[in-house]
């Protein structure tokens, strides 16, 4: 990828060089000087892969980490509430790469017939209390669903902690998010999909 990136700057350069000296007009000493402009080229590229500055490394990193960051153990239910019939899921996201994450997103997609009827963005790591789902009023779950660094763990710590923080190798984080109907509706499927993290330093 690199090179073809390389090889892209050249041409548009030699594009570039054509505008300026006119399409149909030759000049004397246009070629030494476009020689030395393409071995300059050559040699800024070749020092960005020797010392792996190009952009898209993050991005490969990031793409391989995601990869090890593994949606399980998910079950749903539907649960009767004041304000109609609640569709609950649940699991956990378990952590196979390499490097501490935290402030996992997630995004819960619900279809009926292959037509998506309700997406949903929220962070792992939140947790819904039954009174919450039964109390069906949406906007104090969705509140809670929305803090990044989900549920408070110093009480059972002892230390400051955040369930959505610092997810270290081998470990997992749990997840909830719900979708709210007027009744139930047969053949309800969901999707889980992670769209956000952040890498932490090992140390």
């Amino acid at each position: 990828m690199p090179s073809c990136g390389f090889f892209i700057s050249v041409a548009g350069l030699m594009d570039a060089e054509k505008i300026f000296y006119g399409i149909d007009e030759v000049k004397k000493g246009k070629y030494p000087r476009r020689l030395i402009l393409i071995a300059v080229v050559f040699a800024l590229g070749l020092g960005a892969f020797k010392f792996e500055v190009f952009p898209e490394r993050w991005f490969w990193e990031s793409d391989d980490i995601s990869r090890k960051l593994i949606v399980r153990n998910t079950e749903s239910r539907w649960i009767t509430t004041k304000k109609g019939y609640l569709f609950f899921v649940r699991g956990e996201i378990m952590n196979e790469s390499d490097v501490p994450v935290s402030y996992i997103k997630l995004r819960s997609s619900f279809q009926v017939s292959g037509r998506t009827v309700y997406v949903q963005d929220f962070y792992s790591g939140n947790t819904l209390s039954m009174r919450d789902l039964r109390n069906a009023d949406t906007e104090h779950p969705l509140q809670k669903l929305s803090r990044k660094s989900g549920d408070d763990l110093s009480a059972l710590t002892g230390t400051e902690a955040s369930a959505n923080f610092n997810i270290k190798p081998g470990n997992t984080v749990f997840f909830n998010t719900f979708y709210l109907s007027v009744s139930k509706i047969l053949g309800l499927k969901y999707q889980i999909e992670i769209t956000d993290f952040e890498e932490m330093s090992e140390g």
